[in-house]
């Protein structure tokens, strides 16, 4: 036997105990106002009696389903009215409808359950509702796509376009829409083998005409380029010759200079007088004029 308290048989063992304990509950309340009323019931039929026996009025008793009447068998055709008397001889006028106390819990309890108040050992708020939430739920794509596919009619038969065409008789608009109708219905029919092999041919003839086209002008072009003269094809080739041999003088100059500046040793550029010697305190010392025993005097420092 399981003692975990979640488990299901737990759960419904307690839901069982939990309804059985309300009906137990619920059948002492009805014996206990049962007696209240049998015990009010019984005194005042008593006390009618008496009053009855008093007056010299003989009482006949009716008897029905726990309820007791007390009826006289000759009313009094004159005398003062009496509010209370129903009351007093004991009868039933009052109290509640079972069936409407019935359905008026029922929807006490609906409406708890729907805002998550209500709810027994072991469910959950969307148990207690009935309907999970709208995520969990399976879109429904057939209905979506009829829904998407009348939406597109309705659009189309609504165009005021549309409409305005059908009462026009100009034979542009009506070429117009033949050619929009012929295009809407080549799209919806899946085109077939014949028309592929009918498009290729054509492909084939564009190809084949753009070929011829390109040989053509390379022949023009060709034969253009040859109209030229021999006169200016020597200009140009005794330029192109002449510009040749100075750059190789010029390069030949240039090796020479490089050659000779290596066998020579590098001229020192001349230094200043003017400028004071500068004198290393240490070997390694890095930017020896910016020391402070090198550095110039403030006069020299103004421009002349």
């Amino acid at each position: 036997m399981k003692w975990h308290v979640r488990t299901k048989d737990n759960i419904a063992r307690v839901r069982r105990d939990e309804a059985k304990a309300a009906e137990e509950e619920k059948e002492k309340e009805r014996r206990i106002k049962l007696a209240e009323q049998e015990a009010r019931t019984a005194f005042l039929r008593e006390k009618a009696r008496e009053k009855r026996l008093n007056n010299g009025e003989i009482v006949e008793e009716v008897i029905e389903e726990n309820l007791v009447v007390a009826v006289p068998a000759n009313p009094p055709s004159s005398g003062h009215i009496n509010f209370f008397q129903e009351f007093e001889e004991g009868l039933k006028v009052g109290g509640t409808n079972p069936e409407h106390e019935k359905e008026k819990k029922e929807e006490q309890e609906k409406y708890e359950k729907s805002i998550g108040l209500l709810t027994y050992l072991g469910q959950s708020s969307l148990e207690a509702q009935g309907s999970g939430p709208w995520y969990e739920r399976i879109p429904d794509r057939e209905k979506e796509m009829d829904l998407r596919v009348s939406s597109v009619k309705a659009k189309k038969e609504m165009d005021p376009l549309n409409i305005m065409r059908k009462y026009l008789d100009c034979p542009g608009v009506k070429r117009v829409a033949a050619k929009e109708a012929r295009k809407r219905k080549a799209d919806d029919v899946p085109l077939r083998p014949q028309h592929h092999a009918k498009k290729s041919k054509k492909e084939k003839k564009h190809k084949k005409e753009k070929k011829k086209k390109k040989k053509r002008n390379r022949k023009e072009s060709s034969d253009s380029s040859s109209s030229d003269s021999e006169a200016e094809k020597k200009a140009k080739l005794e330029v192109l010759r002449m510009e040749r041999l100075k750059r190789e003088a010029e390069e030949r100059s240039r090796a020479e200079r490089l050659l000779a500046a290596d066998a020579k040793e590098p001229e020192k550029p001349a230094q200043d007088p003017r400028e004071p010697v500068v004198a290393q305190k240490y070997s390694s010392q890095f930017n020896p004029h910016l020391a402070r025993q090198n550095l110039k005097p403030r006069t020299s420092w103004i421009p002349p």
